[in-house]
């Protein structure tokens, strides 16, 4: 396994859309709202979680493919309107799905959309889209 990772972090903040989305700019200095795995309680919406859910590494009817990753990745768009969840999960969307090039170190040979969950987090009132995704990358 590589030990070269996708930067997903800096992958969405500094994405001219999605960066300004989750950034806070009512306190000095910013706070960007992406954290990894679970959303910080005092975390300011809309917000960002990601997390890899599986690494594997690709195998070709050769064998081990030289290096080749699949990773799949969730990554949660919170917000306190469902409006505002569906934004956010459409700009993580566009980023992401059919991306090719450089993500950190890690050069990503495509990303691909896997699927879309809707959930409502009652105790918080939040409104939660759940995405996954598959990395290729070596």
């Amino acid at each position: 396994m590589s030990e070269v990772f996708p930067d997903i972090f800096g992958f969405l903040s500094s994405d001219p859309t999605v960066g300004p989305m989750v950034t806070n700019t009512s306190v000095s200095p910013a706070v960007i709202e992406i954290y990894p795995e679970v959303l910080d309680t005092a975390a300011r919406l809309p917000a960002l979680t990601y997390k890899t859910i599986s690494l594997t590494e690709e195998h070709i009817l050769e064998g081990p493919s030289d290096g080749l990753e699949r990773m799949r990745v969730q990554i949660e768009a919170w917000a306190m309107t469902s409006d505002d969840a569906d934004e956010l999960c459409l700009a993580v969307r566009n980023l992401f799905n059919g991306y090719i090039g450089m993500m950190g170190q890690a050069q990503v040979n495509v990303t691909l959309h896997e699927n879309l969950l809707n959930d409502y987090e009652a105790d918080r009132k939040q409104y939660i889209r759940i995405m996954d995704f598959i990395l290729l990358y070596n």
